[in-house]
Order: C-alpha cells, then sequence, then structure tokens
C-alpha cells in the first residue's frame, strides 16, 4: 500500500477509534495488522508501523476469527469489524477471504470492508444526488467488475449487516464514515 492509501487508511482508523472510545464507556479495540501472514499489534504499532511485502486478505480473517474463537464469544460480546486496504490481494486469495467475510459476518453486529484508492472519485459529491439504490462511497467510477476482483466478488453479501466504502482522498472519509453508520445498504 503506498504511503498516501496508509495516511487515508490511518485517518479512517483513527476517527473510528476516536468515536469508539468517545461513544462507548467499555470498549475492546483489537488491532490486526497484515500483509502475507497477520499478527495482532499494539494500538501504537498500529498506527505507527508500516509494513510491506504482498497481501493475503485472508490471513486477518483467520487472526481474527482465531482471536473471536479464544476471546470473544459472540453470545457474549457485540463484535464489529472494519477492514481496510488497497483492494490489493492474491486471486488466489480472494474465494478464501470472502468464504472468511461470511463467517465474520455471521457473528458480527457490522462488517466495514473499505477500500483505500486515490483514484477513487465519487460519480457525485453530494450524496442525494445519487439513486437510493446506489449509496455514495460504495461503487467506484474508475474499477471495472472482473470476477477476480474481491470489491465485486463481495457484492453478494453487502446488507445493512455488511458495508462496503470506497475511499480515494481526505475529504471522502467522513462521508464514508456516516454511510458506515448511517444506515445505508449496498444493494
Amino acid at each position: 500500500m503506498s504511503q498516501a492509501r496508509k495516511y487515508l487508511a490511518r485517518s479512517f482508523f483513527f476517527l473510528l477509534y476516536q468515536f469508539l472510545n468517545y461513544r462507548y464507556e467499555k470498549v475492546e479495540v483489537v488491532f490486526i495488522s497484515h500483509t502475507t501472514h497477520a499478527e495482532r499489534v499494539s494500538e501504537d504499532d498500529f498506527f505507527k508501523v508500516a509494513s510491506t511485502g504482498g497481501t493475503l486478505i485472508s490471513s486477518a480473517l483467520d487472526k481474527e476469527l482465531e482471536i473471536i474463537e479464544k476471546e470473544f464469544h459472540p453470545n457474549a460480546w457485540n463484535i464489529y469489524t472494519f477492514y481496510c486496504g488497497d483492494g490489493e490481494n492474491w486471486v488466489s486469495d480472494n474465494e478464501k477471504a470472502y468464504d472468511e467475510f461470511k463467517k465474520i459476518k455471521d457473528m458480527n453486529q457490522l462488517v466495514g470492508y473499505c477500500e483505500i484508492n486515490e483514484n477513487y472519485a465519487p460519480l457525485s459529491d453530494a450524496p442525494e444526488d445519487l439513486t437510493p439504490s446506489l449509496p455514495w462511497g460504495t461503487f467506484s467510477a474508475w474499477k471495472n467488475e472482473e470476477s477476480d476482483n474481491l470489491w465485486s466478488n463481495l457484492s453478494p453479501i453487502c446488507d445493512n449487516k455488511f458495508k462496503r466504502i470506497m475511499i480515494g482522498s481526505a475529504d471522502h472519509i467522513w462521508t464514508a464514515f456516516t454511510y458506515l453508520f448511517g444506515g445505508g445498504t449496498d444493494e
């Protein structure tokens, strides 16, 4: 992920982290960082340490499922997952990532999949200019719908419990954030 994309992802997560700590008295946040290998990291490392290398999204999802199983049983916890990346993944991993996102969705209150790409531009600057079936931030004018594209492959599981957002600049972060928590769907 480029430095610009990392900045956008970290900005999104920083806003999310501040919101959670402000809104909820008791919250446990688990930070997972990954390339082809995932690990649980401290808040400090998550926001400051840069990792490099190829991307296997399923490695982070595997780590999350492992942590949920050991520490956060869904019967005792309200679980929310937010994944942010540049959309790059090994094509051979997309099916596994899709299956694991489905498992995670089943045990979560909300899953947010955020894709960062500075080439993304919404078709309109005003969310109300779009049709209700295509909320702002859930599609991209630059990205084609190829079968090996994780963004496209996740479409069948999108609903009020699994939301996709695309961020292309810092200006998109707040709108994407309010979409996640404002009730829009990706259908």
